[in-house]
């Protein structure tokens, strides 16, 4: 699966769903994930995609957007200080679907 797939995969999950992908970036695991919880109140609800430093779920960046070049990543501090990235989509590689059922 190519990480354009995955993303597709991510931004078409449905409400009360979770999909996620463990891949690679400059020779790093990540998890790539993506929910559609608490949309009730929302109009257009949209997917939140993250991407994580392990399958924990702990220690991750949420996705601002895509492009067709990068995935550019953002998180607050406990001070409030926003810290962005941007992951070049050419450097990363599926290595696998770890969807939860």
């Amino acid at each position: 699966m190519t990480i354009q797939e995955a993303i597709d995969k991510c931004q078409n999950v449905q409400v009360d769903q979770e999909v996620s992908f463990k891949i690679s970036y400059e020779g790093k695991s990540y998890e790539l994930s993506a929910t559609m919880f608490g949309t009730e109140h929302l109009t257009k609800p949209e997917p939140l995609l993250a991407v994580y430093a392990n399958a924990n779920f702990l220690n991750g960046m949420n996705v601002k957007k895509v492009t067709k070049q990068y995935i550019t990543l953002y998180t607050f501090d406990m001070m409030s200080q926003r810290t962005t990235y941007k992951m070049a989509l050419d450097k990363i590689r599926v290595i696998e679907e770890t969807t939860r059922s």
